[in-house]
This record gives structure tokens, C-alpha cells and sequence, in this order.
């Protein structure tokens, strides 16, 4: 293997069409029932394999730390420690540069998708050395979302802790606004104020509708048919109590054109669906003189 080899590799961002709380698991975990699409906004990374062993993180121009608590850093710890087991012999290191484009605890999976873009690097400067599989393995131990971008699937169903996946049909002509309000929420906290009912009646009403919309969502996408009506995100309630502002720029993107606007994730980012490239655009451009975070982008189709 040659220790100078190197690979350019884009990270890109993530929505949850779908996200429904379906229980809590003994360790702590809650478990979700989604529909997780990847867009076209992206963290771009550069990996270059070095002779000297160890793991070099840059992260130009903002505020990420560079070291084992960033999850690319992490990433790249599990795959080097992977891959010398596997070979039995000593391997090279790697020097790992991080644009972020993609906003910092917004929603979107920036940190989960650059930890899979780690693993998908390395492993090819590694002339794939890992199945897709075990990648997926070892981006779990590092969060629940990273086997999803681990994933070459546009958009997947994912159950269990958002693990277990299913591909499933992505629409090609939407365009889709993403607005940054400009602050981050903590996702483990945000889980921690979700109130799960223990009603087992509830919960079973609550998996005959998933599969309802499971089938809508199939139908809509194969008749390319946008269904708005549909969307739901439990997580919203959660984080629109604590910073009810949310409320505001949902409003206003409806406002503006577009067909639908939900949350994305634990948030605070909203997305918004248009039809219309150009309204999409127009709408972009408003929201940009109040907040510093705004993009249009179009599912992975």
C-alpha cells in the first residue's frame, strides 16, 4: 500500500421526511421509525494516507475541534485500528482536511455523514478492504445516523435506532430550502424532553399508521405526487417549546411558497418543499437577509 494515496470525498447533508418515536430501548437509546433523505448541501473532506502512523485532523476556518472528540476523527480511530487488525501488520496514518459547509448541531447529520465519508474514503485508499456491511458496523459505534450515509442509498426507511435500513424511492424534481436559525440544540437533549406514551394501544394505532404512510409515500414518489399532508416529526414539539421561533419560520416559508415546512431531525433547521425551482430560489434570498444559514438544495435522486 502506497502511504501517499489520496482521495477527495463529499459528506452531504440529510432530512427526515418522517420521524416517529416508537419506544425506548434498557440502555437508554430511543427508537425511531423515519424516512431520511440525503440533499445536495455538503462538507467536503480531503484524506491523505502518510507514512507516519497516527491521525492529523484540519478544520479550517471554523470552530470543530480537531482531535477524538470529532467523530471524523473517531471515524478514521476505528477504521486504522480495524484495518491493522485485519492485516496484522502496522498501517499507514492519515492527514484528514474538513470544509464544513453543512451547519454544526442543526438537524441535518454534518457529523455523522463526515464520519461516514471517513470510513468510505479510507476504505478505498484501503482498495476496499471492508464490505459496506462492516463499515455500517463500525459507523454505529460511532452514532446512530452514520450507517445511513454509510449507505449509497438516496433516502432509506430506518427502524431500530435508525440501523436498520431500507432503501426507498427518492423524488427527482423537488427543490428543497433549508434555514438555519443560526444556534444549535443538543440532540440527547432534546430526547431527553420527549414524553414517550407507555400505552401499548397507542403504540399499535401508532405502527398501523407508519405502514399507512410508508405505502402513501411509495405511491406519491412513483406517481410524483408530493405528499405534504403526510409529514410528521415527533421530535418538533420538543424543540419548537424551547425556542418557539421555529413556529415563526415555518409560517413564513409556507408563506412564501412553499408546500410544506417541517423540521428537520432534532432540529432547529426547517426545511421547506417547493415545486418551483425559482420560487425556491426567491424564497432563499428573503430568508438570507435574517439569518446567515440558508440554501437551496434538491433531494439525491
Amino acid at each position: 500500500m502506497e502511504c501517499s494515496a489520496s482521495i477527495q470525498i463529499k459528506a452531504p447533508a440529510k432530512i427526515n421526511f418522517f420521524l416517529k418515536v416508537t419506544g425506548k430501548r434498557a440502555d437508554g437509546y430511543h427508537t425511531i421509525a423515519s424516512l431520511m433523505q440525503k440533499v445536495t448541501l455538503y462538507d467536503h473532506l480531503e484524506l491523505r494516507l502518510v507514512d507516519s502512523s497516527g491521525i492529523i485532523l484540519h478544520c479550517p476556518d471554523n470552530v470543530l475541534p480537531a482531535d477524538d472528540t470529532n467523530l471524523a476523527y473517531r471515524a478514521a480511530q476505528i477504521f486504522l485500528q480495524s484495518a491493522q487488525a485485519r492485516l496484522s501488520t502496522s498501517v499507514c496514518g492519515v492527514d484528514i482536511t474538513l470544509v464544513k459547509k453543512i451547519p454544526i448541531a442543526a438537524g441535518l447529520g454534518g457529523g455523522s455523514s463526515d464520519a461516514a465519508a471517513v470510513l468510505l474514503g479510507l476504505n478505498s485508499l484501503f482498495a476496499d478492504l471492508f464490505s459496506e456491511r462492516e463499515l455500517a458496523g463500525m459507523g454505529l459505534q460511532l452514532g446512530a445516523d452514520v450507517p445511513f450515509f454509510v449507505d449509497r442509498s438516496a433516502a432509506c426507511w430506518a427502524e431500530g435506532i435508525g440501523e436498520l435500513l431500507d432503501p426507498i424511492a427518492s423524488f427527482k424534481d423537488l427543490s428543497i430550502v433549508l434555514v438555519n436559525p443560526g444556534f444549535s440544540v443538543s440532540t440527547k437533549q432534546v430526547y431527553e424532553n420527549f414524553i414517550l406514551t407507555s400505552d401499548r394501544k397507542s403504540l399499535i394505532v401508532a405502527d398501523s399508521r407508519i405502514e399507512l404512510w410508508r405505502h402513501a409515500w411509495q405511491e406519491s414518489v412513483a406517481r410524483q405526487v408530493f405528499p405534504y399532508a403526510s409529514l410528521l416529526n415527533d421530535l418538533e414539539q420538543v424543540t419548537i417549546r424551547m425556542h418557539p421561533e421555529l413556529e415563526g419560520i415555518k409560517e413564513d416559508l409556507v408563506a412564501h411558497g412553499a408546500l410544506v415546512a417541517m423540521m428537520s431531525g432534532s432540529g432547529p433547521t426547517v426545511f421547506a418543499v417547493f415545486e418551483d425551482r425559482q420560487r425556491a430560489q426567491e424564497c432563499c434570498h428573503f430568508f438570507n437577509k435574517q439569518y446567515g444559514s440558508v440554501f437551496v438544495t434538491s433531494p439525491f435522486a
